[in-house]
């Protein structure tokens, strides 16, 4: 829900209750999937996890979740659009300045908490590896240019990319060095390979997010493939994000990078199409809300994320019962 859907007209909210107002329920899932996939990935490695340091990731990814939503909702504000594309009047105008105002200090507000949350890990850790570091805060950089300047790619139709990226394999990596700061980055490449199955979901929402916005993001000016290809190109696209994931699934599994355990997540992509189907219902003008689209990709990566997760852990554990040690 974004801010303009619910600003009442005769206040405007102060920063702490911009953020409750501005919930945005995937980001904040999609977050804690790919931080946790970090930690199960070490698990299933061998590896000692920090539980501390993970629930630190997990808190700073929720925040700059929180960060990217908040200064999206204020970047719609400032274009004087709602959510739904409509022009403001003169009176939410006049309101929307004070309230664009709170989510950009919300947004910063969040950053600065999420870098305190991982101060206890990475302030050594950029002593001892810099360049390690560097090179995710880039990664995690690339999912603000979704909105925030200098590239605002939202604008020229990638805005999807960076963001997949980001908030597939660069929490993923994040978590597994808050975890545990020794790993290597052999490790590390591995847990980039193992993130792309969930990268591509993530993908697979964001385009059902992007066919649900396809006429408030046409008045707002943002490119999207739901707008350059159509209803059906996005959904032609959308089977090949899931085909994608399968693919990329079972050929880890095939080449022992991941547990057959693993397979069992692939459950949830037959939930593909109930989505395909809300998709049509919708543009069909049938009784079917067009929020219907995007949860249910939400309930597809959701299922998917937490089988994948819970099959790492037990196929480490059951291996562990068994005397031996899970080789992958």
């Amino acid at each position: 829900m974004k801010l303009a859907d619910v600003l009442p007209t005769h206040e405007v909210p102060v920063a702490p209750q911009v953020w409750l107002r501005t919930l945005h329920a995937f980001s904040f899932v999609a977050a804690l999937a790919s931080v946790f996939l970090g930690g199960a990935l070490l698990h299933a490695r061998g590896y000692h996890v920090e539980l501390g340091g993970l629930a630190l990731a997990a808190l700073a990814a929720v925040l700059l979740s929180g960060a990217l939503d908040l200064y999206d909702d204020a970047d719609d504000l400032r274009r004087g659009l709602d959510r739904l594309g409509h022009t403001l009047d003169a009176a939410a105008l006049a309101r929307s300045e004070a309230a664009e105002h709170n989510l950009r200090r919300s947004a910063v507000a969040c950053v600065v908490l999420a870098a305190f949350s991982l101060a206890p890990v990475f302030i050594p850790l950029a002593l001892t590896r810099p360049a390690l570091v560097m090179a995710l805060f880039l990664v995690l950089f690339a999912g603000f240019t979704y909105v925030a300047r200098p590239r605002r790619y939202k604008y020229v139709g990638l805005g999807d990319l960076p963001e997949a990226v980001a908030w597939g394999p660069g929490l993923t990596v994040l978590g597994m060095l808050a975890a545990a700061p020794i790993v290597t980055v052999r490790e590390l490449l591995y847990s980039l390979l193992c993130a792309i199955p969930l990268a591509m979901m993530v993908g697979t929402v964001l385009l059902a997010r992007d066919i649900r916005d396809r006429e408030h993001d046409a008045v707002e000016g943002v490119s999207t493939l739901a707008l350059r290809r159509g209803v059906e190109g996005a959904v032609r696209v959308m089977l090949l994000l899931v085909a994608g994931t399968a693919v990329s699934l079972g050929g880890l599994a095939a080449l022992g990078l991941l547990p057959r355990a693993s397979l069992i997540s692939l459950a949830a992509v037959v939930l593909i199409i109930p989505v395909t189907q809300a998709v049509r219902r919708a543009y069909a003008e049938r009784d079917v809300s067009k929020d219907q689209v995007v949860f249910r990709a939400e309930v597809m990566h959701a299922l998917f994320a937490v089988l994948f997760i819970a099959s790492l852990v037990w196929a480490q554990a059951a291996t562990l019962e068994a005397g031996g040690k899970l080789q992958i």
